[in-house]
């Protein structure tokens, strides 16, 4: 996770005065998805990618580069974690919202070429982790 007071991007009017900060937190997916698995009782995870790029391609956001290194791939993510008992964990990897996906996919085939390379591996890792029980 990032260091909120590091971690932010920057809106700006026209005239490029600063308008506001909006801060968030960088989250391996990864990760997250080890960390939830690792709950007790989890019926359900419904993770929402929105399709993104590297850092490079936000040299407008403001950024700050010792957060993020230029090559990392960038996600926004909804989460929904569902409890209950279940034998085993459903998870689901999905565009956040179908339309922006598809318009941003005719711009960008390579960014949807690494979103299915992520979204497959997290539900490989994720399929792998329900298996051994951890």
């Amino acid at each position: 996770m990032s260091d909120v007071s590091k971690g932010y991007f920057i809106s700006r009017s026209i005239e490029g005065e600063e308008k506001g900060r909006y801060f968030y937190n960088l989250v391996n997916l990864y990760e997250l998805v080890d960390a939830i698995l690792a709950m007790d009782n989890i019926r359900e995870i419904r993770l929402g990618l929105s399709l993104h790029d590297t850092a490079a391609t936000l040299p407008d956001a403001g950024v700050p580069p010792d957060v993020l290194e230029r090559e990392e791939e960038l996600y926004y993510c909804r989460c929904l974690v569902i409890k209950g008992d279940t034998p085993q964990t459903q998870i689901s990897v999905n565009p956040v919202h179908l339309k922006p996906f598809v318009l941003e996919a005719l711009k960008r085939p390579s960014s949807v070429a690494r979103y299915l390379s992520v979204r497959s591996k997290i539900l490989k890792k994720a399929t792998a982790s329900t298996r051994t029980g951890s």
